[in-house]
């Protein structure tokens, strides 16, 4: 009986949290970076973010200073089956694309965050994005595949916007007078 009652409260929470998972549209949470080539102490840049629990960014309209965002990866496994998760991080783990604090990182021809990171805000204006670290909660064993999507579009609510599309996938960088986006998901 008592086995019962501990598989059901296991069950009744692991369906408690796969509700929780989400995709959203985020229209201007805020999070304060330091500002490029100030150094330490340096003045602070606000950078919008998707700003619920540890989401990452899946598309964006520019444009309306909009972003699709996730809190939730997946990749399918050698079997076939898919495996889902969280990215974890906390708002301290959030890091820019620059480079000595001057230039951003730079990957498929745009500006990108760095190997095993996803895009979670962006300052389009100074070119700054906000990156968090997303291979430390992958599964282990998996591999970061990464293309260039130039107009896969969503529809999220009354929004369509520009999107990675693939379930699971996520931003990495962005060329925004291109349109394009450096896409991720894990596999």
């Amino acid at each position: 009986m008592v086995i019962r009652v501990f598989v059901l409260i296991l069950l009744a929470l692991s369906f408690a949290q796969a509700a929780v998972a989400e995709t959203f549209v985020d229209g201007g949470s805020q999070h304060n970076m330091a500002k490029p080539g100030l150094g330490v102490g340096g003045k602070l840049i606000s950078v919008h973010v998707c700003g619920r629990g540890n989401a990452v960014m899946t598309g964006a309209h520019v444009g309306q200073n909009l972003f699709l965002c996730s809190d939730q990866l997946s990749m399918t496994s050698a079997n076939g089956s898919t495996i889902t998760w969280s990215p974890v991080y906390n708002p301290w783990d959030i890091r820019s694309n620059l480079v000595n604090g001057l230039s951003s990182y730079q990957s498929h021809g745009m500006a990108a965050c760095p190997p095993g990171h996803a895009m979670v805000g962006l300052h389009a204006g100074a070119n700054i994005l906000a990156c968090v670290d997303v291979a430390r909660s992958a599964p282990q064993g998996a591999r970061l595949q990464q293309w260039v999507d130039g107009n896969t579009q969503t529809r999220q609510g009354m929004v369509n916007m520009h999107s990675c599309g693939a379930e699971g996938s996520f931003m990495v960088g962005i060329h925004v007078g291109r349109n394009l986006f450096l896409c991720g998901r894990f596999q």
